[in-house]
């Protein structure tokens, strides 16, 4: 059997295809979806997979995916999947490793765990870099064949390192153009919901009116506020927003003891907003088969508090796949629990007995 070679065995027609690839959308996944396709029809294999690298947390997250034999429901499903390089050495290696590396299935001094990974999948050769921005890594690219062992030559090996080059820029650039998007969204979302909380509602309409705009701002497709009783140490849920309802999620109204309710009681004081992913290793018991049981992969916390006191919890929950929080996403959350909480300090002073309504109890 032949070896393939690039399209029309023109690099320079493989480099422009992908560099077209790059500025064929503003969308990040599309820009992702496209470099990869292009990649693979370049260098004619069976199959491209890209993954994002996470160094705060030390893992790898699949992102996209494309196949000469066509993509299957079971390759969507795997995107979003997360892998902790303290597990994986392979993909630590090739992080941290400059360059571009080929291994086959029938290389005699092959890892062991490389070889237990290409025969799970079914895979007989694999050329790997890590995505470099300057000194910065951005993630993983890499081809397979897995219709034979194929030899790839040198001019194959430095085409694939100029492409991964040029993928990695636009993928960056496609970062920043997404981040700058999202900066806008959550600036638009801070101002709507700024207003909506000053409008004098209702408790309930107060409650409501938190859940769903702290859901828009970060699409979140779950979103609950419950309110905090000192006197009996419990949350109750008093507003639940659910872009796809489940039976048996809202327990608005139900209330439950701290620890119940959040597995962890520190969560209530933290201060700040407490993400928790479904693979972090340090989960307690209690949180993880909270995530388990509503099938959720990333969930934040966000304690609402008014001057140090505790008034409640806001928590959004994403259950299609790992949602990476940024920095921006952990301010925009906490703007909003502060909203949140001083709109919920008016409410209760509102409801006691000639009280001006003011915050700070009507005290300079």
């Amino acid at each position: 059997m032949s070896t393939p070679v690039p399209i029309s065995g023109n690099p320079l027609r493989a480099i422009l295809e992908v560099s077209a690839a790059l500025v064929s959308s503003t969308e990040y996944h599309e820009v992702l979806a496209n470099v990869v396709q292009k990649i693979g029809e370049a260098m004619s294999v069976w199959s491209v997979g890209m993954s994002s690298y996470v160094p705060e947390r030390d893992i790898v997250i699949f992102e996209a995916w494309w196949c000469e034999g066509g993509i299957s429901q079971e390759d969507i499903d795997y995107i979003g999947t997360v892998a902790n390089l303290r597990e994986r050495s392979d993909l630590r290696h090739i992080i941290e490793t400059p360059g571009v590396q080929v291994e086959s299935i029938t290389d005699a001094d092959l890892p062991e765990l490389d070889r237990e990974e290409m025969t799970k999948w079914g895979v007989k050769t694999s050329v790997d870099t890590a995505l470099r921005v300057g000194d910065e890594v951005i993630g993983i690219l890499g081809v397979e064949e897995k219709r034979f062992a194929r030899t790839f030559t040198d001019i194959e090996t430095d085409l694939f390192g100029k492409l991964c080059d040029l993928a990695a820029i636009g993928i960056y650039n496609a970062r920043l153009f997404r981040r700058q998007r999202e900066r806008s969204r959550h600036l638009a979302s801070l101002i709507e919901s700024s207003r909506a909380l000053s409008g004098g509602l209702k408790p309930e309409e107060l409650f409501a009116t938190i859940a769903a705009a702290s859901a828009r701002a970060l699409d979140a497709p779950r979103a609950i506020v419950a309110e905090y009783d000192p006197a009996a140490e419990t949350l109750t849920p008093r507003a639940t927003f659910q872009s796809e309802p489940v039976e048996g999620y809202d327990t608005t109204g139900s209330a439950e003891a701290v620890d119940q309710a959040l597995g962890d009681r520190s969560i209530l004081t933290a201060g700040t907003p407490v993400v928790q992913y479904i693979s972090d290793d340090d989960l307690t018991a209690a949180y993880r088969e909270l995530m388990d049981r509503w099938d959720e992969k990333t969930v934040l916390n966000i304690p609402i508090a008014f001057r140090g006191a505790p008034l409640g919890v806001l928590t959004l929950a994403w259950t299609d796949r790992e949602r990476v929080l940024t920095p921006d996403d952990l301010a925009l959350a906490s703007g909003v629990a502060w909203q949140a909480a001083v709109a919920l300090r008016k409410a209760r002073l509102r409801a006691l007995p000639h009280h001006d309504g003011r915050p700070d109890g009507g005290q300079a």
